[in-house]
């Protein structure tokens, strides 16, 4: 006959015992939060500025930090850090990039007659 201490019960009587890497795992998160907090504006108050500021701040961090304890600490969403990222890039990924309307652009300054559907032909 087991005892009613025994079994599931013990294991919920004693939530202060936590394994290695649960430990790790919140020094990590906590060391992570630490670091983030060093980085904020003072000037900016008590709240960050915006998605954009919290991102610029973690993609700085993420070298040092793993990306799931930052994201925890600004509180922001992975598809978030993902999203401004893209924005805080984006001039310059499509300067060497053409489309259709600016090549027939670049076409017509050049002096030649050229619709866009037929510039779109030739690129595809």
């Amino acid at each position: 006959m087991l005892r009613p201490d025994h079994g599931r019960a013990a294991e919920e009587n004693a939530p202060h015992e936590r394994t290695r890497d649960q430990l790790l795992k919140e020094n990590e998160h906590l060391r992570a939060g630490v670091v983030y907090l060093k980085n904020l504006d003072p000037s900016s108050g008590e709240e960050a500025g915006g998605a954009r500021d919290k991102t610029q701040i973690v993609l700085q961090l993420r070298q040092h930090h793993r990306l799931p304890a930052l994201l925890k600490a600004a509180e922001l969403a992975r598809s978030t850090v993902y999203y401004q990222s893209k924005v805080l890039d984006g001039g310059e990924r499509d300067k060497d990039r053409y489309g259709y309307r600016r090549i027939a652009e670049a076409v017509r300054l050049a002096g030649q007659r050229v619709t866009r559907k037929t510039v779109r032909r030739l690129m595809v």
